[in-house]
């Protein structure tokens, strides 16, 4: 943002003096790494959310080739097993070490943007399979309904009886899905690359991504996942999906549920702004240094806030006042009710209405009581860093401050990953 210009909102223009465009960018610089760690415990109700919008994604998603190429090294490793009847801890393995080799076949095919362990290499920790493993389920890529070592013992039992079978007198009583290996993924799903561990892309085809948007269109046809690969509307600057302007063109319940997800976003972050301001404050109390100026760039963070919730006041009041229109939004429809959570977001809802501007809350005690008293009972005293000083001191100076997006980021790379194979000449 250059200096000078008004800071743009998605209700409207918000100047500033001056005097406090420094300052301004200052606070921006504090929330330039979108920080949205769930340090209040409101994350069940963003995944909600999340999940109804685009159902199999994840926050740790990169790209969307993982998702064929996670079922093409169990198809590999089984491949290798079958001949010698591996073990399941065995096959495993196989499947491990194959993971781990495509990290370098994707450096060798000059991939960089989107690898899983670019960094650690074959020492990465969390591989792509866990990551992708519910996803594909959710989805229907994968048929098989048990977890990767369930597969891998699953496999091993039927290499022993193909063998068995194979004998003269083997056994006629294994089921359809026992006999039919294809039962484990979709039965269209792309065949193995050739040069998969040599050298290969994180690009689709085009027929591979003609394969993931029908398994989205089919799979959850009322979801703006779906909806997003129905027709070419690729996400190119929008920070959250509310500004795309596709959302004018889905049904009412998912638009609806947009809405309520952005008011919700709003809403709740200024509970994360004020936790942050008390960590400044206890910080400064505590430890005596605020060389950050992090107390007056908190406050105005608040006052921003305040300033963009102030347009819509009039309609976000008396939302605020009834929590029960958000617990009835079509897009929580699949969340499992948590007490603890319901209680704090209703009680924050109900300070904050009761707040002639949404500025007041930073002084109303019930508000910071209503904090204290959360982050107490979900990281209890030894990690509580308003009540512990050896916790506050592990404070970076913003925890949890970035806007709900509900992987807009991540369903976006995806997005464009499928649009950009099936409008590639490849494998089409």
């Amino acid at each position: 943002m250059a200096v000078g210009s008004p800071v743009t909102s998605r209700f409207g223009w918000i100047d500033f003096a001056d005097d406090d465009r420094q300052r301004m960018l200052d606070i921006l610089k504090l929330f330039a790494v979108r920080d949205t760690r769930d340090e209040l415990g409101i994350g069940t109700v963003r995944n909600a959310f999340a999940d109804y919008f685009f159902p199999g994604t994840t926050t740790i998603q990169t790209r969307a080739r993982y998702f064929l190429m996670v079922p093409w090294v169990y198809q590999e490793a089984a491949r290798r097993g079958s001949a010698n009847e591996w073990s399941g801890a065995r096959l495993a393995q196989e499947a491990d070490d194959l993971e781990r080799k495509l990290i370098g076949a994707l450096e060798k095919g000059g991939e960089t943007d989107g690898v899983i362990g670019a960094r650690a290499g074959r020492r990465v920790q969390r591989l792509p399979s866990s990551v992708y493993w519910p996803g594909s389920g959710v989805l229907g890529i994968r048929r098989f309904p048990g977890s990767q070592s369930d597969l891998s013992r699953w496999l091993s039992r039927s290499f022993r009886r193909d063998a068995v079978a194979a004998q003269p007198h083997g056994s006629e009583t294994d089921t359809e899905a026992e006999e039919r290996p294809d039962l484990i993924w979709h039965g269209s799903l792309p065949g193995v690359p050739a040069n998969l561990f040599g050298a290969c892309k994180l690009a689709l085809t085009g027929s591979e991504a003609e394969f993931l948007r029908e398994r989205v269109r089919f799979s959850h046809p009322h979801s703006l996942f779906a909806a997003f690969l129905e027709v070419d509307s690729q996400p190119v600057d929008q920070d959250f999906v509310w500004e795309h302007p596709l959302i004018w063109a889905v049904d009412k319940a998912t638009q609806q549920a947009v809405e309520d997800a952005r008011r919700f976003s709003l809403i709740v972050h200024g509970a994360a702004l004020l936790y942050n301001l008390m960590l400044a404050e206890k910080w400064c109390e505590r430890i005596g240094d605020d060389g950050k100026d992090r107390i007056a760039g908190y406050r105005d963070a608040l006052q921003q806030w305040s300033a963009v919730i102030a347009i819509e006041w009039q309609e976000l009041r008396p939302w605020c006042a009834a929590p029960e229109y958000l617990w009835a939004s079509p897009g929580l429809r699949e969340w499992r009710s948590i007490p603890s959570t319901r209680a704090f977001v209703s009680r924050w809802f109900a300070v904050l209405s009761g707040c002639s501007i949404p500025a007041e809350v930073t002084e109303v005690p019930d508000a910071r009581a209503l904090i204290r008293e959360r982050e107490l009972f979900l990281k209890h005293a030894s990690r509580a860093r308003l009540h512990n000083p050896d916790a506050l001191r592990r404070w970076s100076g913003a925890a949890g401050t970035g806007r709900l997006a509900f992987r807009w980021d991540t369903a976006r790379t995806l997005i464009r990953d499928i649009w950009d194979g099936i409008n590639s000449r490849e494998g089409a």
